[in-house]
């Protein structure tokens, strides 16, 4: 059977892949299994290849597969999916469409009340799954009782008995390199993600990675056969840049060891980053990660505080993590913290411990992310018990669960401004993902303790359906506009043009004050200018339905060139903006 695999971009609201790719890995190994079983397999990365879901329909006439599938790998994507969902089966109206990934796992029939367009739905481990759903669809077998399978026929929903978790990782060999654009990833600097590793014993309330169909249970790769994939990947297409996607790579230390010794043995010169806990790490361990090329190391702080730790079910306390920063560094390797500002049951007092533990620990660089209550995690499936009031009805609502956006809710502890307050302030103090400047003097500000509540401390700006946040006091100029971000992640030109998309410039007034802003020939300001106009009105930031007042448009303006004046305002000076 003939399969496409299709890799989309990844969710609304990651503007340019954040200046870099996505490694498909999941893709490439459903790809290998299906090859091993003897079916053709293909893997359609479209934001390696600058693809959008309106290419898609030319694409697969063209290609005419008889299987499609699509990954969800978390819920902001799910609006993406329903859109890619739509052009296939408008390509391909009689082709089947599967659908996988940890968000469709949890949710299982669920997904379909707001996602029905896929025809099957592979959950948790789906390399076995979708080698029998090729097969029966081949030769005309019955779907039903494919385990880890959920079919929709009809209007009806079948769903098979829970397939075992896969114990032999590699036994469908290695992932299909072959069938992705490798040169783009090393033209672009994208680390190729690697595997370990299934699999997490933690019991963390904020996260949705031990899923009930896991029970906690890790399941390991031979080291040595993970060492092979690397070697095959320098050696073959010149890339020398990794990313470990276990969500913690140094469980087991002897497990970590080994494959650190095979990297050396082998002579490999690799870079490499790790996701960890700060009670997994040994100094002998760490000193040998650096030898074997290891770079970055990225710890799940979450909040600062001794009580919050409690709170989330973490599991290490605030003095171990603070001892675990110093010894990656004393090693020799950058040290991430990774903060989310809004957890139930954090307060004012937990944002300034976090201040505190900020200075203590000195990370490199802090990921500040905003809570949101994804699926599979305990704040998802048991809001009251945290009084947290939240809905999600329809396709549209999943995109507000995106980590950088606003959130969805109060805490019983903080009001949604209170929360995006801590987390543009803690990315404005610290050194962040956004702006690489440290500000020591606003992060003592902040770990002095619970200070009084400023009306305009964070200004919103109305964007389209959501908001940019930025500081009235912060700085100004060419520095003002990653203030934080956007939560949109928005380079500074996307900025600066979407300044002016306020309905009272034209095209040519826009043009002109980029080309001089930025230095740059007019007709090549004009082309980056439109570019971005497109994506911001197909990322529903410029509102496309907005109707302009008769002969408000100057001739010869494309339409989507000029914003509706309530797109973006000066700042905005009272308190109900946000509800």
């Amino acid at each position: 059977m003939n399969v496409l695999l299709i890799s989309p971009h990844l969710s609304p609201v990651d503007f340019e892949h954040h200046g870099r790719l996505e490694f498909p890995r999941s893709l490439a190994v459903l790809a290998s299994a299906l090859r091993f079983a003897g079916h053709d397999a293909a893997i359609l990365d479209m934001p390696a290849l600058d693809l959008w879901a309106p290419n898609l329909p030319a694409i697969l006439r063209d290609r005419r597969p008889e299987l499609v599938g699509l990954p969800v790998h978390g819920s902001p994507a799910m609006p993406i999916a329903a859109r890619h969902f739509r052009y296939i089966k408008e390509a391909l109206p009689g082709v089947p469409v599967v659908v996988g990934g940890l968000v469709p796992s949890i949710l299982g029939t669920e997904l379909f009340k707001t996602l029905p367009e896929p025809d099957f739905l592979v959950l948790n481990d789906g390399e076995q799954t979708l080698v029998e759903l090729a097969d029966a669809l081949e030769n005309g077998a019955d779907l039903r009782g494919i385990p880890g399978l959920i079919s929709r026929i009809g209007d009806r929903l079948f769903e098979g008995p829970q397939r075992p978790l896969a114990r032999e990782l590699d036994r469908f060999g290695m992932p299909s390199y072959d069938l992705l654009p490798m040169d783009r990833y090393r033209e672009e600097g994208a680390p190729v993600w690697l595997e370990t590793k299934r699999g997490c014993p933690y019991r963390c309330r904020f996260c949705s990675v031990n899923t009930p169909s896991s029970y906690g249970v890790v399941r390991f790769r031979n080291p040595e056969t993970c060492v092979d994939e690397i070697e095959h990947v320098v050696k073959r297409y010149g890339i020398t840049s990794f990313a470990i996607a276990d969500d913690t790579f140094n469980l087991k230390q002897r497990y970590a060891n080994r494959f650190c010794d095979e990297i050396l043995r082998r002579g490999l010169r690799i870079r490499w980053n790790i996701d960890t806990r700060a009670d997994c790490l040994t100094r002998d361990g760490l000193d040998l990660m650096c030898r074997a090329g290891c770079q970055n190391v990225m710890m799940g702080v979450e909040v600062g505080s001794e009580e919050g730790l409690l709170s989330i079910q973490k599991g290490v306390t605030r003095q171990r993590l603070v001892e675990a920063f110093h010894m990656v560094r004393a090693a020799g390797m950058r040290p991430t913290a990774l903060l989310i500002t809004g957890l139930p049951g954090v307060n004012h007092v937990d944002f300034a411990e976090t201040a505190r533990f900020i200075q203590e620990a000195d990370p490199f660089l802090c990921n500040i992310f905003v809570f949101h209550p994804i699926p599979g995690a305990d704040y998802f499936h048991r809001p009251d018990t945290y009084g947290l009031n939240f809905a999600i009805n329809k396709v549209d609502d999943w995109r507000k669960l995106h980590y950088f956006t606003e959130p969805i809710c109060n805490t019983q502890q903080l009001t949604r401004r209170e929360i995006i307050e801590h987390y543009v302030q803690l990315n404005y103090a610290s050194r962040s993902y956004f702006d690489k400047t440290a500000r020591p003097e606003a992060l003592e500000f902040i770990a002095r303790g619970p200070y009084p509540r400023m009306r305009e401390q964070v200004v919103p700006v109305k964007v389209a359906t959501d908001y940019i946040y930025y500081l009235p006091d912060g700085p100004t100029s060419k520095d003002a506009y990653n203030v934080y971000a956007n939560v949109f992640q928005m380079t500074r030109f996307q900025y600066e043009v979407l300044l002016f998309c306020n309905g009272q410039h034209s095209l040519d007034e826009i043009v002109d004050r980029i080309s001089r802003l930025f230095g740059l020939e007019p007709n090549t300001a004009r082309k980056l200018v439109l570019h971005n106009l497109e994506r911001f009105t197909e990322r529903r930031i410029l509102d496309p339905s907005w109707e302009r007042p008769p002969d408000s448009q100057p001739k010869g303006i494309p339409e989507v060139a000029i914003g509706p004046a309530h797109i973006v305002s000066d700042r905005l000076t009272n308190g109900g903006a946000m509800s």
